[in-house]
């Protein structure tokens, strides 16, 4: 029996005074609603096209369960919307009869305490469960904290989303010239900007943050990536003006801050095996 999500479906077992709508209407509806959710039949990932046949994002099948104790299907999903660039983890129950009964966020809790206990010295909570979106996580908040140390947190928003502009000849021109691409997004999603004047992202690699300037600098005034651990190989190098690269340990002062040094210290140990490139 192939099971649906769909926003409608959930409204039916859940009005808009449910305390979790707010939340819960923000959902990558337009990902999850195309898919029949069969054990039997859903790929490791499937891709999700729109009526226009663009790509807007993939659903991979993480976990699947029949709870006989209360007759419910249970499958454990992530989806990655391209329209934001994220990814999403969501756990759905089904009746036995293909009702939809619920669906809610994973890993949200555990994410924010793995984060807590790592930059508190409790190295173990991360060690149980390594995972690259939980070690940016942990490399965000610290970053916000040095911010807060420094008093300069409130120069910034924090994930804001900016709709995608045209990319000028100018921007085209400089990443033709390394036989880049460049793609407009629909939507960007910023770890740290000034409104359009300046836009920070965070990252984990060196080669990753050559990378993503040729994602993020034609969308804003000036563009600084930040990363963790130092790459021998970068295969794809910024070229753009308004762009820099850096590491976290040059950007901060971190002279007085030993206790954070150490924290990133442990993570950037532990984030070895999600390189792609030494």
């Amino acid at each position: 029996m192939p099971f649906k999500v769909t926003y409608a479906r959930w409204l039916k077992t859940h009005d808009r005074s449910h305390r979790g709508y707010n939340m819960r209407k923000s959902f990558p509806w337009h990902i999850i609603s195309p898919v029949d959710f069969n054990p039997a039949v859903l790929q490791a990932e499937t891709p999700i096209y729109n009526k226009q046949g663009l790509l807007m994002g993939h659903v991979c099948l993480d976990a699947y369960s029949h709870r006989v104790e209360d007759l419910r299907h249970q499958f454990d999903v992530t989806l990655s919307d391209m329209r934001v660039g994220r990814s999403y983890s969501f756990r759905i129950v089904f009746s036995d009869d293909g009702a939809l009964i619920t669906i809610h966020p994973l890993g949200q809790d555990r994410k924010g305490q793995t984060v807590k206990d790592f930059l508190a010295g409790h190295y173990e909570s991360y060690d149980e469960h390594p995972n690259k979106r939980y070690a940016h996580a942990i490399l965000k908040e610290a970053v916000l904290r040095l911010l807060k140390s420094t008093g300069q947190i409130d120069k910034y928003s924090i994930d804001q989303h900016y709709p995608g502009i045209a990319i000028t000849p100018l921007f085209r021109k400089a990443a033709a010239a390394t036989n880049r691409e460049l793609r407009q997004r629909m939507t960007y999603t910023i770890d740290l900007s000034q409104q359009r004047d300046m836009w920070i992202c965070l990252v984990l690699f060196l080669y990753e943050a050559h990378a993503v300037t040729f994602k993020y600098a034609p969308q804003c005034g000036k563009f600084l990536s930040l990363y963790l651990v130092e790459t021998r190989i970068v295969l794809h190098r910024n070229v753009f003006a308004n762009a820099e690269v850096m590491s976290i340990y040059d950007y901060f002062d971190l002279s007085t801050q030993w206790h954070i040094r150490t924290h990133l210290g442990e993570l950037a140990k532990r984030v070895v095996g999600f390189q792609k490139f030494v």
